[in-house]
């Protein structure tokens, strides 16, 4: 037996005598045997030898009555990651974990450990001590979970999986990204404070964590309760100083992409693009799901643009789109170079080649976009330029609708009532006068001149009626406004109330 003073983080890697927890950073002894240090007997023995322990009693009869048992050695203070006074312990003293944080750690690969002594041996302040402990203590949290086949939202995030355990709930992403919704903050918090500064956001005052599928970090959500549209603009009202200071990672959520938000990403510079420019470019960070800010076009996998007041997220791989940006100027192109629509000063310019030429928003209300589907709606709706629903800013298009006719014209009335009722800009994107975009069904052969033979058709029958299930969708629009009261106006092609 080999015994040598030295001091240690912890005495011995199983020690139960408290005397040790009490006055750990005293000098105690390392000892090193080749024996091993256990004792399981049956008859008396409490499991581990601590040496100097006077509560721990031996046994009368060796590992077993008959005569033997398993062991489990101490691991060595050699060991050059779980050894006593090692990083694993190391690390626990200095950040402040509790026994059970610290034996988990204690657990964990060399890579894992090694991690935690290197970002703290760069970081040495208390937020970068808080980052380290609020990860382990999240870790711990989720290990384990037993899931429940659920679905529903989180921060406006479709979930699979969910489990409640008193204060918290746990929530398993469709994209394998897992969600703590806490009623208390956790350490994590305490790394930035970015959060607290955007809690007014969030009023229900929930500490929602979030770990993105492909990623072995945590990050505190931020979020927008109006659907997350305007998340970024109220995120920007931070100041550059704030944003580059936080030390904390967070991830905002806007539409369907989650964007990751680290103290080292953000800078001056991109944040008065912002506000100046109105727009950011994204790409997916590799083995995740999510996106970060880059400053080049040429690494964009995604751009956010200020439209009217919300904002516009293109995915340009998806859409096959291309970017280019000048000042204040958005321009997409399509693959074959032809510019597609451009943004300036948060007004879109669409360049549809149909009825009525370029499509230009208007940035306090949704341009609501009625006509035919194949080859004409449905082009536009493939660029992602527009969105199904209110969309202040932007371009309102009803998706291609399933199930019977009848199915089909109940979703496709409720969605025009719906646009009515906002007050949208309704244009139209074929010619309203023309009978075979109106009629699906004209047996009778009947033909316009003007608009007011269309508007006095549209009059001479009800909605029961067979002439009115002869219209086509479209026909059945113009029949829907017309009997609303609404004036068709032939230069700016769009009907006004």
């Amino acid at each position: 037996m080999i015994v040598t003073p030295r001091d240690c983080t912890y005495h011995g890697t199983f020690s139960t005598n408290p005397a040790c927890w009490n006055n750990r950073d005293n000098n105690y002894y390392d000892v090193s045997v080749n024996l091993v240090c256990t004792d399981s007997g049956s008859d008396g023995g409490d499991g581990f030898t601590d040496f100097g322990d006077t509560v721990d009693n031996s046994s009368q009869g060796g590992g077993s009555n008959s005569g033997g048992g398993s062991t489990s050695p101490i691991i060595p203070c050699e060991d050059s990651v779980h050894g006593c006074g090692k990083n694993a312990d190391i690390i626990a003293r200095k950040i402040g974990l509790s026994f059970n944080e610290r034996d988990w750690l204690r657990d964990q690969s060399e890579t894992t450990i090694l991690f935690y002594k290197n970002y703290l041996y760069a970081n040495s302040t208390i937020e970068a001590k808080n980052w380290a402990k609020g990860q382990i203590e999240l870790e711990i949290l989720t290990q384990n979970i037993p899931w429940k086949t659920s679905t529903g939202t989180i921060a406006g995030l479709e979930y699979t999986h969910s489990h409640f355990d008193g204060s918290r709930g746990f929530f398993k992403l469709k994209d394998g990204s897992i969600v703590v919704n806490s009623s208390s903050e956790q350490t994590l918090t305490t790394s930035g404070d970015l959060r607290d500064k955007y809690n007014d956001f969030n009023p229900n005052d929930r500490f929602i964590y979030i770990k993105l599928a492909g990623s072995t970090e945590w990050a505190e959500m931020l979020f927008n309760p109006d659907n997350f549209a305007d998340g970024l603009s109220n995120l920007f009202k931070l100041a550059a100083k704030d944003l580059g200071k936080n030390l904390g990672r967070y991830v905002l959520p806007i539409e369907d992409i989650k964007i990751l938000i680290d103290g080292k990403d953000f800078d001056g510079q991109q944040v008065a693009r912002w506000k100046a420019a109105g727009f950011l470019l994204f790409a997916v960070i590799p083995g995740s799901k999510a996106v970060k800010v880059v400053g080049n076009v040429a690494d964009a996998t995604s751009v956010a643009v200020k439209l009217g007041g919300k904002t516009l997220v293109v995915d340009t791989i998806k859409t096959g789109l291309k970017v280019i940006t000048n000042n204040n100027v958005v321009k997409f192109l399509s693959e074959t170079g032809d510019e597609v629509a451009k943004i300036v000063d948060g007004i879109m310019t669409f360049n549809y080649t149909g009825f009525g030429g370029k499509i230009i928003t208007n940035p306090n209300k949704t341009t609501t976009l009625i006509g035919k589907w194949g080859n004409q709606l449905e082009n536009i709706w493939k660029t992602g330029l527009a969105k199904q629903g209110a969309n202040e800013g932007g371009m309102n298009i009803l998706g291609e609708a399933t199930g019977t006719l009848a199915e089909k014209w109940t979703k496709n009335k409720q969605w025009l009532n719906q646009a009515i009722a906002r007050g949208d800009i309704i244009r139209v994107t074929v010619n309203p006068i023309k009978a075979s975009n109106i009629i699906f069904k004209n047996t009778n052969q009947i033909n316009f001149n003007s608009y007011n033979d269309v508007i006095l058709y549209m009059k001479s029958f009800n909605e029961i009626s067979e002439k009115f299930n002869n219209l086509g969708y479209f026909g059945k629009e113009i029949y829907t406004l017309i009997n609303r009261d609404y004036i068709y106006d032939p230069i700016l092609k769009i009907f006004k109330p």
